[in-house]
């Protein structure tokens, strides 16, 4: 299937997410039709220099039927051969139709086992039944300590909050999205973020890569905006506990397990996200590709730095720092910055400055 892929569709076109798969590919596979798809109107004639074109997409409350239709129109007139969805919201909707879509998406696996990993109380389950470390899920309001309330099915940085749980009565719409389980209330787990990302074939891992955060935004807690390729000596950890949940859910597609590595160097899984996900720049920038068991081998290949390469989401990482100082936080101001290691944007003002101010736009819309 490799061999015939001419054609690219990436959704979701002025994320950044969507900017730095287009200019990996435009890299490492020249030849390939590169299109992407997005919902504001701009997108169309404001987009990335890595796309040949954007189409505008409407996207009915939430990704709604129709919009799985859209993008599976643009797939047969277009003749795409693969289709590559970013957004955590849309995915759902396109994997439960990909009748509608030709077979674009061809190299996902079965959507029972998607929503396995993909729904964080089902996922803690299962870590449970497997005796595998985990933050206690609680059921009720009976627990106390530090706390994250989370939405079962959401990327991890949206819908979530930290609270101290004291026994005290919690809002009560909180309490009745607990009890009907649209949100879980999930233990805290002191340490630093850990991802173990790439493309699983039946279980297996194709393409495996563990990054570190260094810094987020939000900083109570969001998406990574510094990471860096993880630099400690227990990976094999990392591995070992993967293939443990691979074994008996056998996916097949891209997947990012999100860990927690404790003071004491526990590595707690958190959840994990079925989808490309967002610190994906910082595989690709160390010389991972991804992408090989889907369109082949490269002729052109990314070498990784000889000392390591660190990613970065800017503007997103400036107002991180901005925060971090407000709150004194030295510790990560001093991190996010490391001498002689060079830091790679997301997206660049620089060099695509097209594909920058869309997504400035995009992050503008949503602030």
């Amino acid at each position: 299937m490799a061999n015939h892929v001419k054609c690219v569709l990436i959704t979701d076109a002025s994320s950044y997410k969507a900017i730095v798969i287009a200019r990996y590919l435009r890299k490492l596979y020249p030849d390939l039709r590169i299109i992407g798809c997005d919902s504001p109107s701009y997108t169309a004639g404001l987009h990335t220099r890595f796309m040949d074109e954007v189409f505008v997409v409407g996207r009915e409350p939430e990704f709604g039927p129709m919009y799985a239709k859209a993008v599976g129109d643009i797939i047969h007139k277009h003749d795409v051969d693969l289709l590559l969805p970013v957004n955590s919201r849309e995915i759902r909707n396109l994997l439960s139709q990909k009748h509608l879509l030709r077979d674009a998406l061809w190299y996902t696996g079965d959507y029972s086992l998607f929503r396995i990993l993909d729904d964080k109380k089902q996922f803690g389950e299962l870590l449970r039944e497997l005796g595998l470390p985990h933050p206690r899920v609680c059921n009720s309001l009976n627990f106390r300590g530090r706390a994250v309330v989370k939405p079962t099915r959401d990327s991890s940085a949206k819908g979530v909050a930290y609270v101290e749980v004291t026994g005290e009565r919690f809002d009560p719409r909180l309490d009745a999205a607990l009890h009907e389980g649209d949100y879980l209330l999930q233990e805290f787990v002191e340490g630093e973020g850990v991802g173990y990302s790439g493309y699983f074939q039946d279980g297996r891992v194709a393409v495996g890569y563990a990054h570190r955060r260094v810094s987020e935004y939000p900083t109570s807690g969001g998406s990574s905006v510094v990471r860096e390729r993880y630099p400690y000596a227990d990976k094999h950890k990392l591995d070992e506990l993967v293939s443990s949940v691979l074994k008996v859910v056998p996916w097949t597609g891209f997947a990012m397990f999100e860990f927690k590595r404790t003071p004491q160097g526990e590595l707690v899984f958190i959840e994990c996200n079925p989808r490309i996900w967002g610190s994906m720049h910082q595989g690709l920038a160390d010389g991972i590709n991804y992408f090989e068991p889907l369109l082949g081998p490269s002729l052109y290949s990314v070498s990784p730095a000889k000392r390591g390469v660190r990613t970065e989401l800017f503007p997103l990482s400036l107002i991180a720092l901005a925060a971090y100082l407000l709150r004194g936080r030295l510790k990560e101001v001093l991190g996010m910055r490391k001498v002689g290691v060079p830091h790679l944007f997301d997206v660049s003002p620089f060099k695509d400055p097209r594909g920058f101010l869309a997504l400035c736009l995009r992050i503008t819309k949503k602030r």
